[in-house]
């Protein structure tokens, strides 16, 4: 999304530079395009800085006008977060109106606040493409795009598939996560995320097939594409992406009826 906003502003005829920052998820295989990659230099030095980045980070913005997209998925915002959003930005853009009322009720200025939603290429999410094969004989395919974060709400997706179905149904859950946590676990994290799908992989459970691997985004819409619907017990989103993405491509969704995918 944040290289398709950036693509965009060029081909406006802006000029763009990028200052890169690679976070603990940074991946060397998804490199920038070189249209991007010829605009890294490292440096503050337009009229406006757009960041992706944490509040933590404003402070070493530069510019006459600063903008700072962000999402957030919690109910309470951390007061430093605020202070970093009113004391260094003129502009807060979040991706849905769940997220503007979050921060607007723990302080910041509604005027300083924006919805600019995320968007999908219809190019590569759309019904009728190529699907993904699956290592399974199951009919029926439940997708499940997640992240180890707590508030993903795998443990609550598991126990209740387990307890709708049993091993003899005609149905597979398909958990595809976007990594694994390291040695050391975040606190936001499951420990063992891994571990927590193994137990419900045993014999008597009903099929859960878990894929790791990475998927470039072509591959992850013949994925979406390959499920009868795409299914998540989250505790909270700012916007859900995957699930726009599944719609996308033609996908029944059935979702917690809480955060901003409620916008779309």
């Amino acid at each position: 999304m944040c290289r398709e906003l950036l693509r965009a502003l060029i081909a406006r005829g802006l000029a763009v530079n990028i200052y890169e920052r690679k976070g603990f998820l940074y991946r060397p295989d998804m490199a920038l395009p070189p249209a991007l990659e010829d605009r890294i230099d490292q440096r503050f030095c337009g009229d406006i800085a757009l960041t992706f980045e944490h509040p933590a980070t404003y402070r070493y913005l530069r510019g006459q006008y600063k903008v700072g997209m962000l999402t957030y998925e919690s109910t309470v915002v951390p007061p430093h977060w605020v202070a970093g959003i009113n004391d260094q930005l003129d502009l807060l853009l979040v991706p849905s109106t769940f997220c503007r009322s979050l921060f607007s009720r723990a302080g910041v200025p509604e005027e300083k606040i924006a919805v600019l939603p995320h968007g999908f290429d219809p190019l590569v999410y759309h019904p009728g493409g190529e699907t993904l094969p699956l290592q399974t004989d199951k009919r029926v395919v439940l997708l499940a795009v997640t992240s180890p974060h707590k508030r993903e709400g795998i443990d609550q997706l598991l126990e209740a598939y387990s307890a709708a179905f049993t091993a003899d149904d005609d149905i597979c859950l398909v958990i595809k996560s976007n990594y694994l946590p390291g040695a050391k676990s975040k606190p936001f994290e499951y420990s063992d995320l891994a571990g927590l799908i193994a137990e419900h992989q045993r014999p008597a459970h009903p099929t859960v097939l878990h894929l790791t691997e990475f998927l470039s985004e072509t591959e992850m819409a013949r994925l979406y594409r390959s499920a009868d619907g795409l299914i998540s017990a989250t505790r909270g989103e700012g916007f859900g992406m995957t699930f726009l993405e599944a719609l996308a491509c033609g996908v029944r969704v059935a979702v917690t009826g809480w955060g901003g995918q409620l916008d779309f």
